[in-house]
């Protein structure tokens, strides 16, 4: 049985430079939440990103690769906004 995923995203650390771009982008909206768990709210938003680019376009599943980028934005956001500044 292959398994795409797991040898696409196999880990590199936290020196490499993939991880480093992502600290940076997990910092930038952590700096936006106002909330004690900013970063690990940016992170779990990050995750849900990663895992929705990583269905549509590395392993091309099919009802999230064939939908168009403004279903999956629309049906998406609400989720990842709720992590980011859930409401009181």
């Amino acid at each position: 049985m292959r398994r795409p995923l797991c040898v696409s995203t196999r880990a590199r650390g936290s020196s490499s430079p993939n991880a480093e771009g992502a600290i940076k982008v997990v910092d930038a909206i952590a700096a936006t939440v106002d909330d004690p768990e900013a970063h690990l709210r940016a992170s779990l938003a990050g995750a849900m990103m990663m895992g929705i680019a990583a269905q549509r376009y590395l392993l091309r599943m099919p009802h999230i690769a064939d939908a168009g980028l403004e279903d999956v934005l629309r049906l998406a956001e609400p989720a990842i906004r709720a992590v980011i500044a859930p409401t009181a």
